[in-house]
């Protein structure tokens, strides 16, 4: 539940103040007195067109140490993507007999530096951001935040009116995007037609129309219905293409 106490943050052109939001310190803290800052938009940021958006909730610890979005060597995005475009003939097919796209991406990404990731998501046309600005935390689970600002999202979409398609990257931030970027008479729909993962609606967000999906967490930790990569990526596929 949101906190009605109010917090003082340093304002920014592409970050909003929130109230504290997470579980109480009791389940979680000690908070840590200093926020820690997410990364800035990565990949078709500058340049040519972005048709895509994905957006997590916050780096992992792993993701921090590393300066890397997705930097645990676990998680499924960076093969989902990789696969995505050896499908699309960005990247050569699978070259052993029977193996899955899937198996293909995830040997790509293993042995892809971190700047070839960011620059094929550029080339797929794919920007990657995070709903939460900044925050407190004493563990990587999204719902151990303590946050202190959220990011701009609507001005991001704004100064990017040809993305077409946006991508909530696991259950916390499609909460966070519904209560904070969806307005009006469309909040509800948005909140039944995004109630379950792999839900769709279309919506007029930063003055454009924009499909909106809610997908499978990429995060390693497996949960009842989604515990690998083989079974995320038929919903990630279809955000793709």
């Amino acid at each position: 539940m949101w906190s009605r106490k109010a917090i003082s943050c340093s304002s920014s052109s592409m970050s909003r103040c929130v109230p504290h939001a997470g579980k109480s310190a009791e389940v979680y803290g000690p908070w840590p007195a200093a926020a820690e800052e997410g990364f800035p938009p990565a990949g078709a940021v500058v340049g040519g067109p972005a048709r895509f958006l994905v957006l997590g909730t916050f780096p992992s610890i792993r993701s921090q140490s590393r300066q890397e979005y997705y930097g645990h060597e676990r998680n499924h995005f960076w093969p989902l993507l990789f696969s995505f475009a050896a499908e699309s003939g960005l990247l050569p097919l699978p070259a052993e007999p029977g193996q899955s796209m899937w198996h293909a991406g995830a040997s790509l990404a293993a042995v892809s530096a971190y700047e070839a990731k960011i620059g094929l998501a550029a080339r797929l046309q794919v920007i990657l951001w995070d709903m939460v600005k900044s925050c407190r935390r004493t563990t990587s689970a999204d719902d151990a935040l303590e946050i202190v600002a959220l990011n701009d999202i609507a001005a991001l979409l704004q100064a990017h009116p040809e993305i077409e398609r946006i991508g909530l990257n696991g259950t916390r931030a499609s909460t966070l995007f519904l209560k904070n970027v969806v307005y009006g008479c469309d909040f509800r729909q948005a909140r039944e037609a995004l109630s379950g993962v792999g839900g769709r609606v279309v919506l007029a967000i930063a003055g454009k129309t924009r499909a909106i999906y809610r997908l499978p967490s990429t995060s390693p930790v497996p949960t009842p219905q989604y515990r690998t990569i083989e079974d995320k990526w038929a919903l990630w596929q279809r955000f793709f293409y």
